[in-house]
């Protein structure tokens, strides 16, 4: 698994080593294959700061993409990264969009700038179809007028039933805009919340329980609660997460529960770290009975080198007990998935932001189909 590939903010380093690994069926790819950015946005070129992280080591071409031609560019020039091209040689991609393929945020037809929604549906629409024609995709996928379907599910037999998930497209306008999150609307105010929308979310549940040994959703943004150091939008909650849209994640759980699944594990991206904790079978209280299993896995270059916890984090991880894993470093996660054991090793590059970064294993972790948990392997 991984995903959130800024080509500005770093080298593809652990693409290179994901290529090396033996016996790969695939890659979830969770998304931000692209940044849509301006050349240098966030990052200037030669600027010499404290904060390496924020010097670009290589740039984007052009200004920020917004037609069909922009994005077709954009993909053009990640592709140009031999990293990236032997990842793609070593294995097939099940892939995802998360926001960066359209605009930072975006949620339904609605960006972050409060932009006309027929003009935002434009631009949404040419970053699908731009999207479409670079991804490994079924021919279902085809864009059509209004969007596209990328939420599809992929069997391996009987032991794995893959569900990829498209939670931008279908869910609701967000609480916090992310440039106004002094002024969040109040939890509660838009009517009947969702991050898959009824139809999605009812294509997820007929598909739990097809008789796999395992259940793997595929998809973006983090499932579990979580508070975040400092202050973000209302609170320290990341509200475009699915934290933002808690009905969707007790309906997830009851959808689970009602089959009396214990074999679901959820693969995510999006937070810049690495992640593993259970979600809780009650909203509000994280010591009871866990439910699905949730991995996240950290980026490939987003975020420059990254530590493995910041001083800012170090009171993190005890304001999430149902977490077990917190490390901001570049890097993926590999799943070993048997029928006994699901066993996922997180892997982390020492830099990015010069070549030869070498790997390292920083965890190891172990789930029984029988048991909703996480073990040290």
């Amino acid at each position: 698994m991984t995903g959130r590939q800024h080509y500005e903010a770093g080298l593809f380093t652990a693409y290179k080593h994901l290529s090396r690994e033996p016996d790969l069926d695939a890659i979830f790819h969770y998304g931000d294959y692209i940044y849509e950015g301006a050349g240098g946005k966030g990052c200037p070129v030669g600027e010499e700061t404290t904060d390496r992280s924020r010097i670009c080591f290589r740039k984007h071409a052009g200004g920020e993409i917004y037609s069909l031609d922009d994005y077709r560019r954009r993909y053009a020039q990640y592709k140009t990264d031999a990293d990236l091209q032997a990842a793609h040689a070593a294995a097939a991609f099940l892939s995802s969009y998360d926001d960066h393929e359209v605009d930072n945020n975006w949620a339904g037809d609605e960006d972050q700038d409060a932009t006309p929604r027929e003009v935002f549906r434009l631009r949404r629409a040419a970053a699908m179809q731009a999207w479409y024609e670079n991804m490994p995709v079924r021919r279902s996928s085809f864009p059509v007028a209004g969007g596209l379907r990328m939420h599809r599910r992929i069997d391996y037999g009987d032991l794995l039933r893959v569900q990829v998930l498209d939670t931008r497209q279908f869910r609701s306008g967000q609480i916090c805009g992310a440039k106004a999150l002094d002024r969040c609307l109040p939890m509660g105010s838009i009517p009947r919340p969702t991050i898959l929308g009824e139809a999605q979310a009812t294509w997820l549940e007929q598909g739990l329980g097809g008789g796999q040994r395992w259940n793997l959703l595929a998809q973006q943004v983090m499932v579990m609660p979580f508070l975040y150091p400092g202050t973000r939008g209302a609170g320290r909650t990341n509200l475009d997460s699915w934290s933002g849209y808690a009905a969707s994640r007790e309906r997830l759980v009851a959808a689970i529960r009602a089959r009396n699944l214990t074999n679901v594990v959820i693969a995510t991206g999006d937070a810049h770290q690495h992640h593993a904790g259970v979600i809780p079978s009650r909203e509000g209280a994280w010591d009871s009975p866990p439910v699905p299993t949730e991995f996240v896995s950290t980026s490939i270059s987003s975020g420059g080198d990254g530590v493995a916890l910041s001083d800012e984090w170090k009171g993190v991880p005890a304001d999430n007990p149902h977490c077990k894993l917190f490390d901001a470093r570049r890097g993926y996660q590999l799943f070993d998935i048997s029928r006994d054991v699901w066993r996922t090793d997180v892997k982390v590059v020492d830099r990015v932001t010069s070549p030869g970064g070498s790997l390292s294993t920083i965890a190891r972790f172990a789930v029984q189909p029988g048991q909703p948990s996480l073990s040290s392997a």
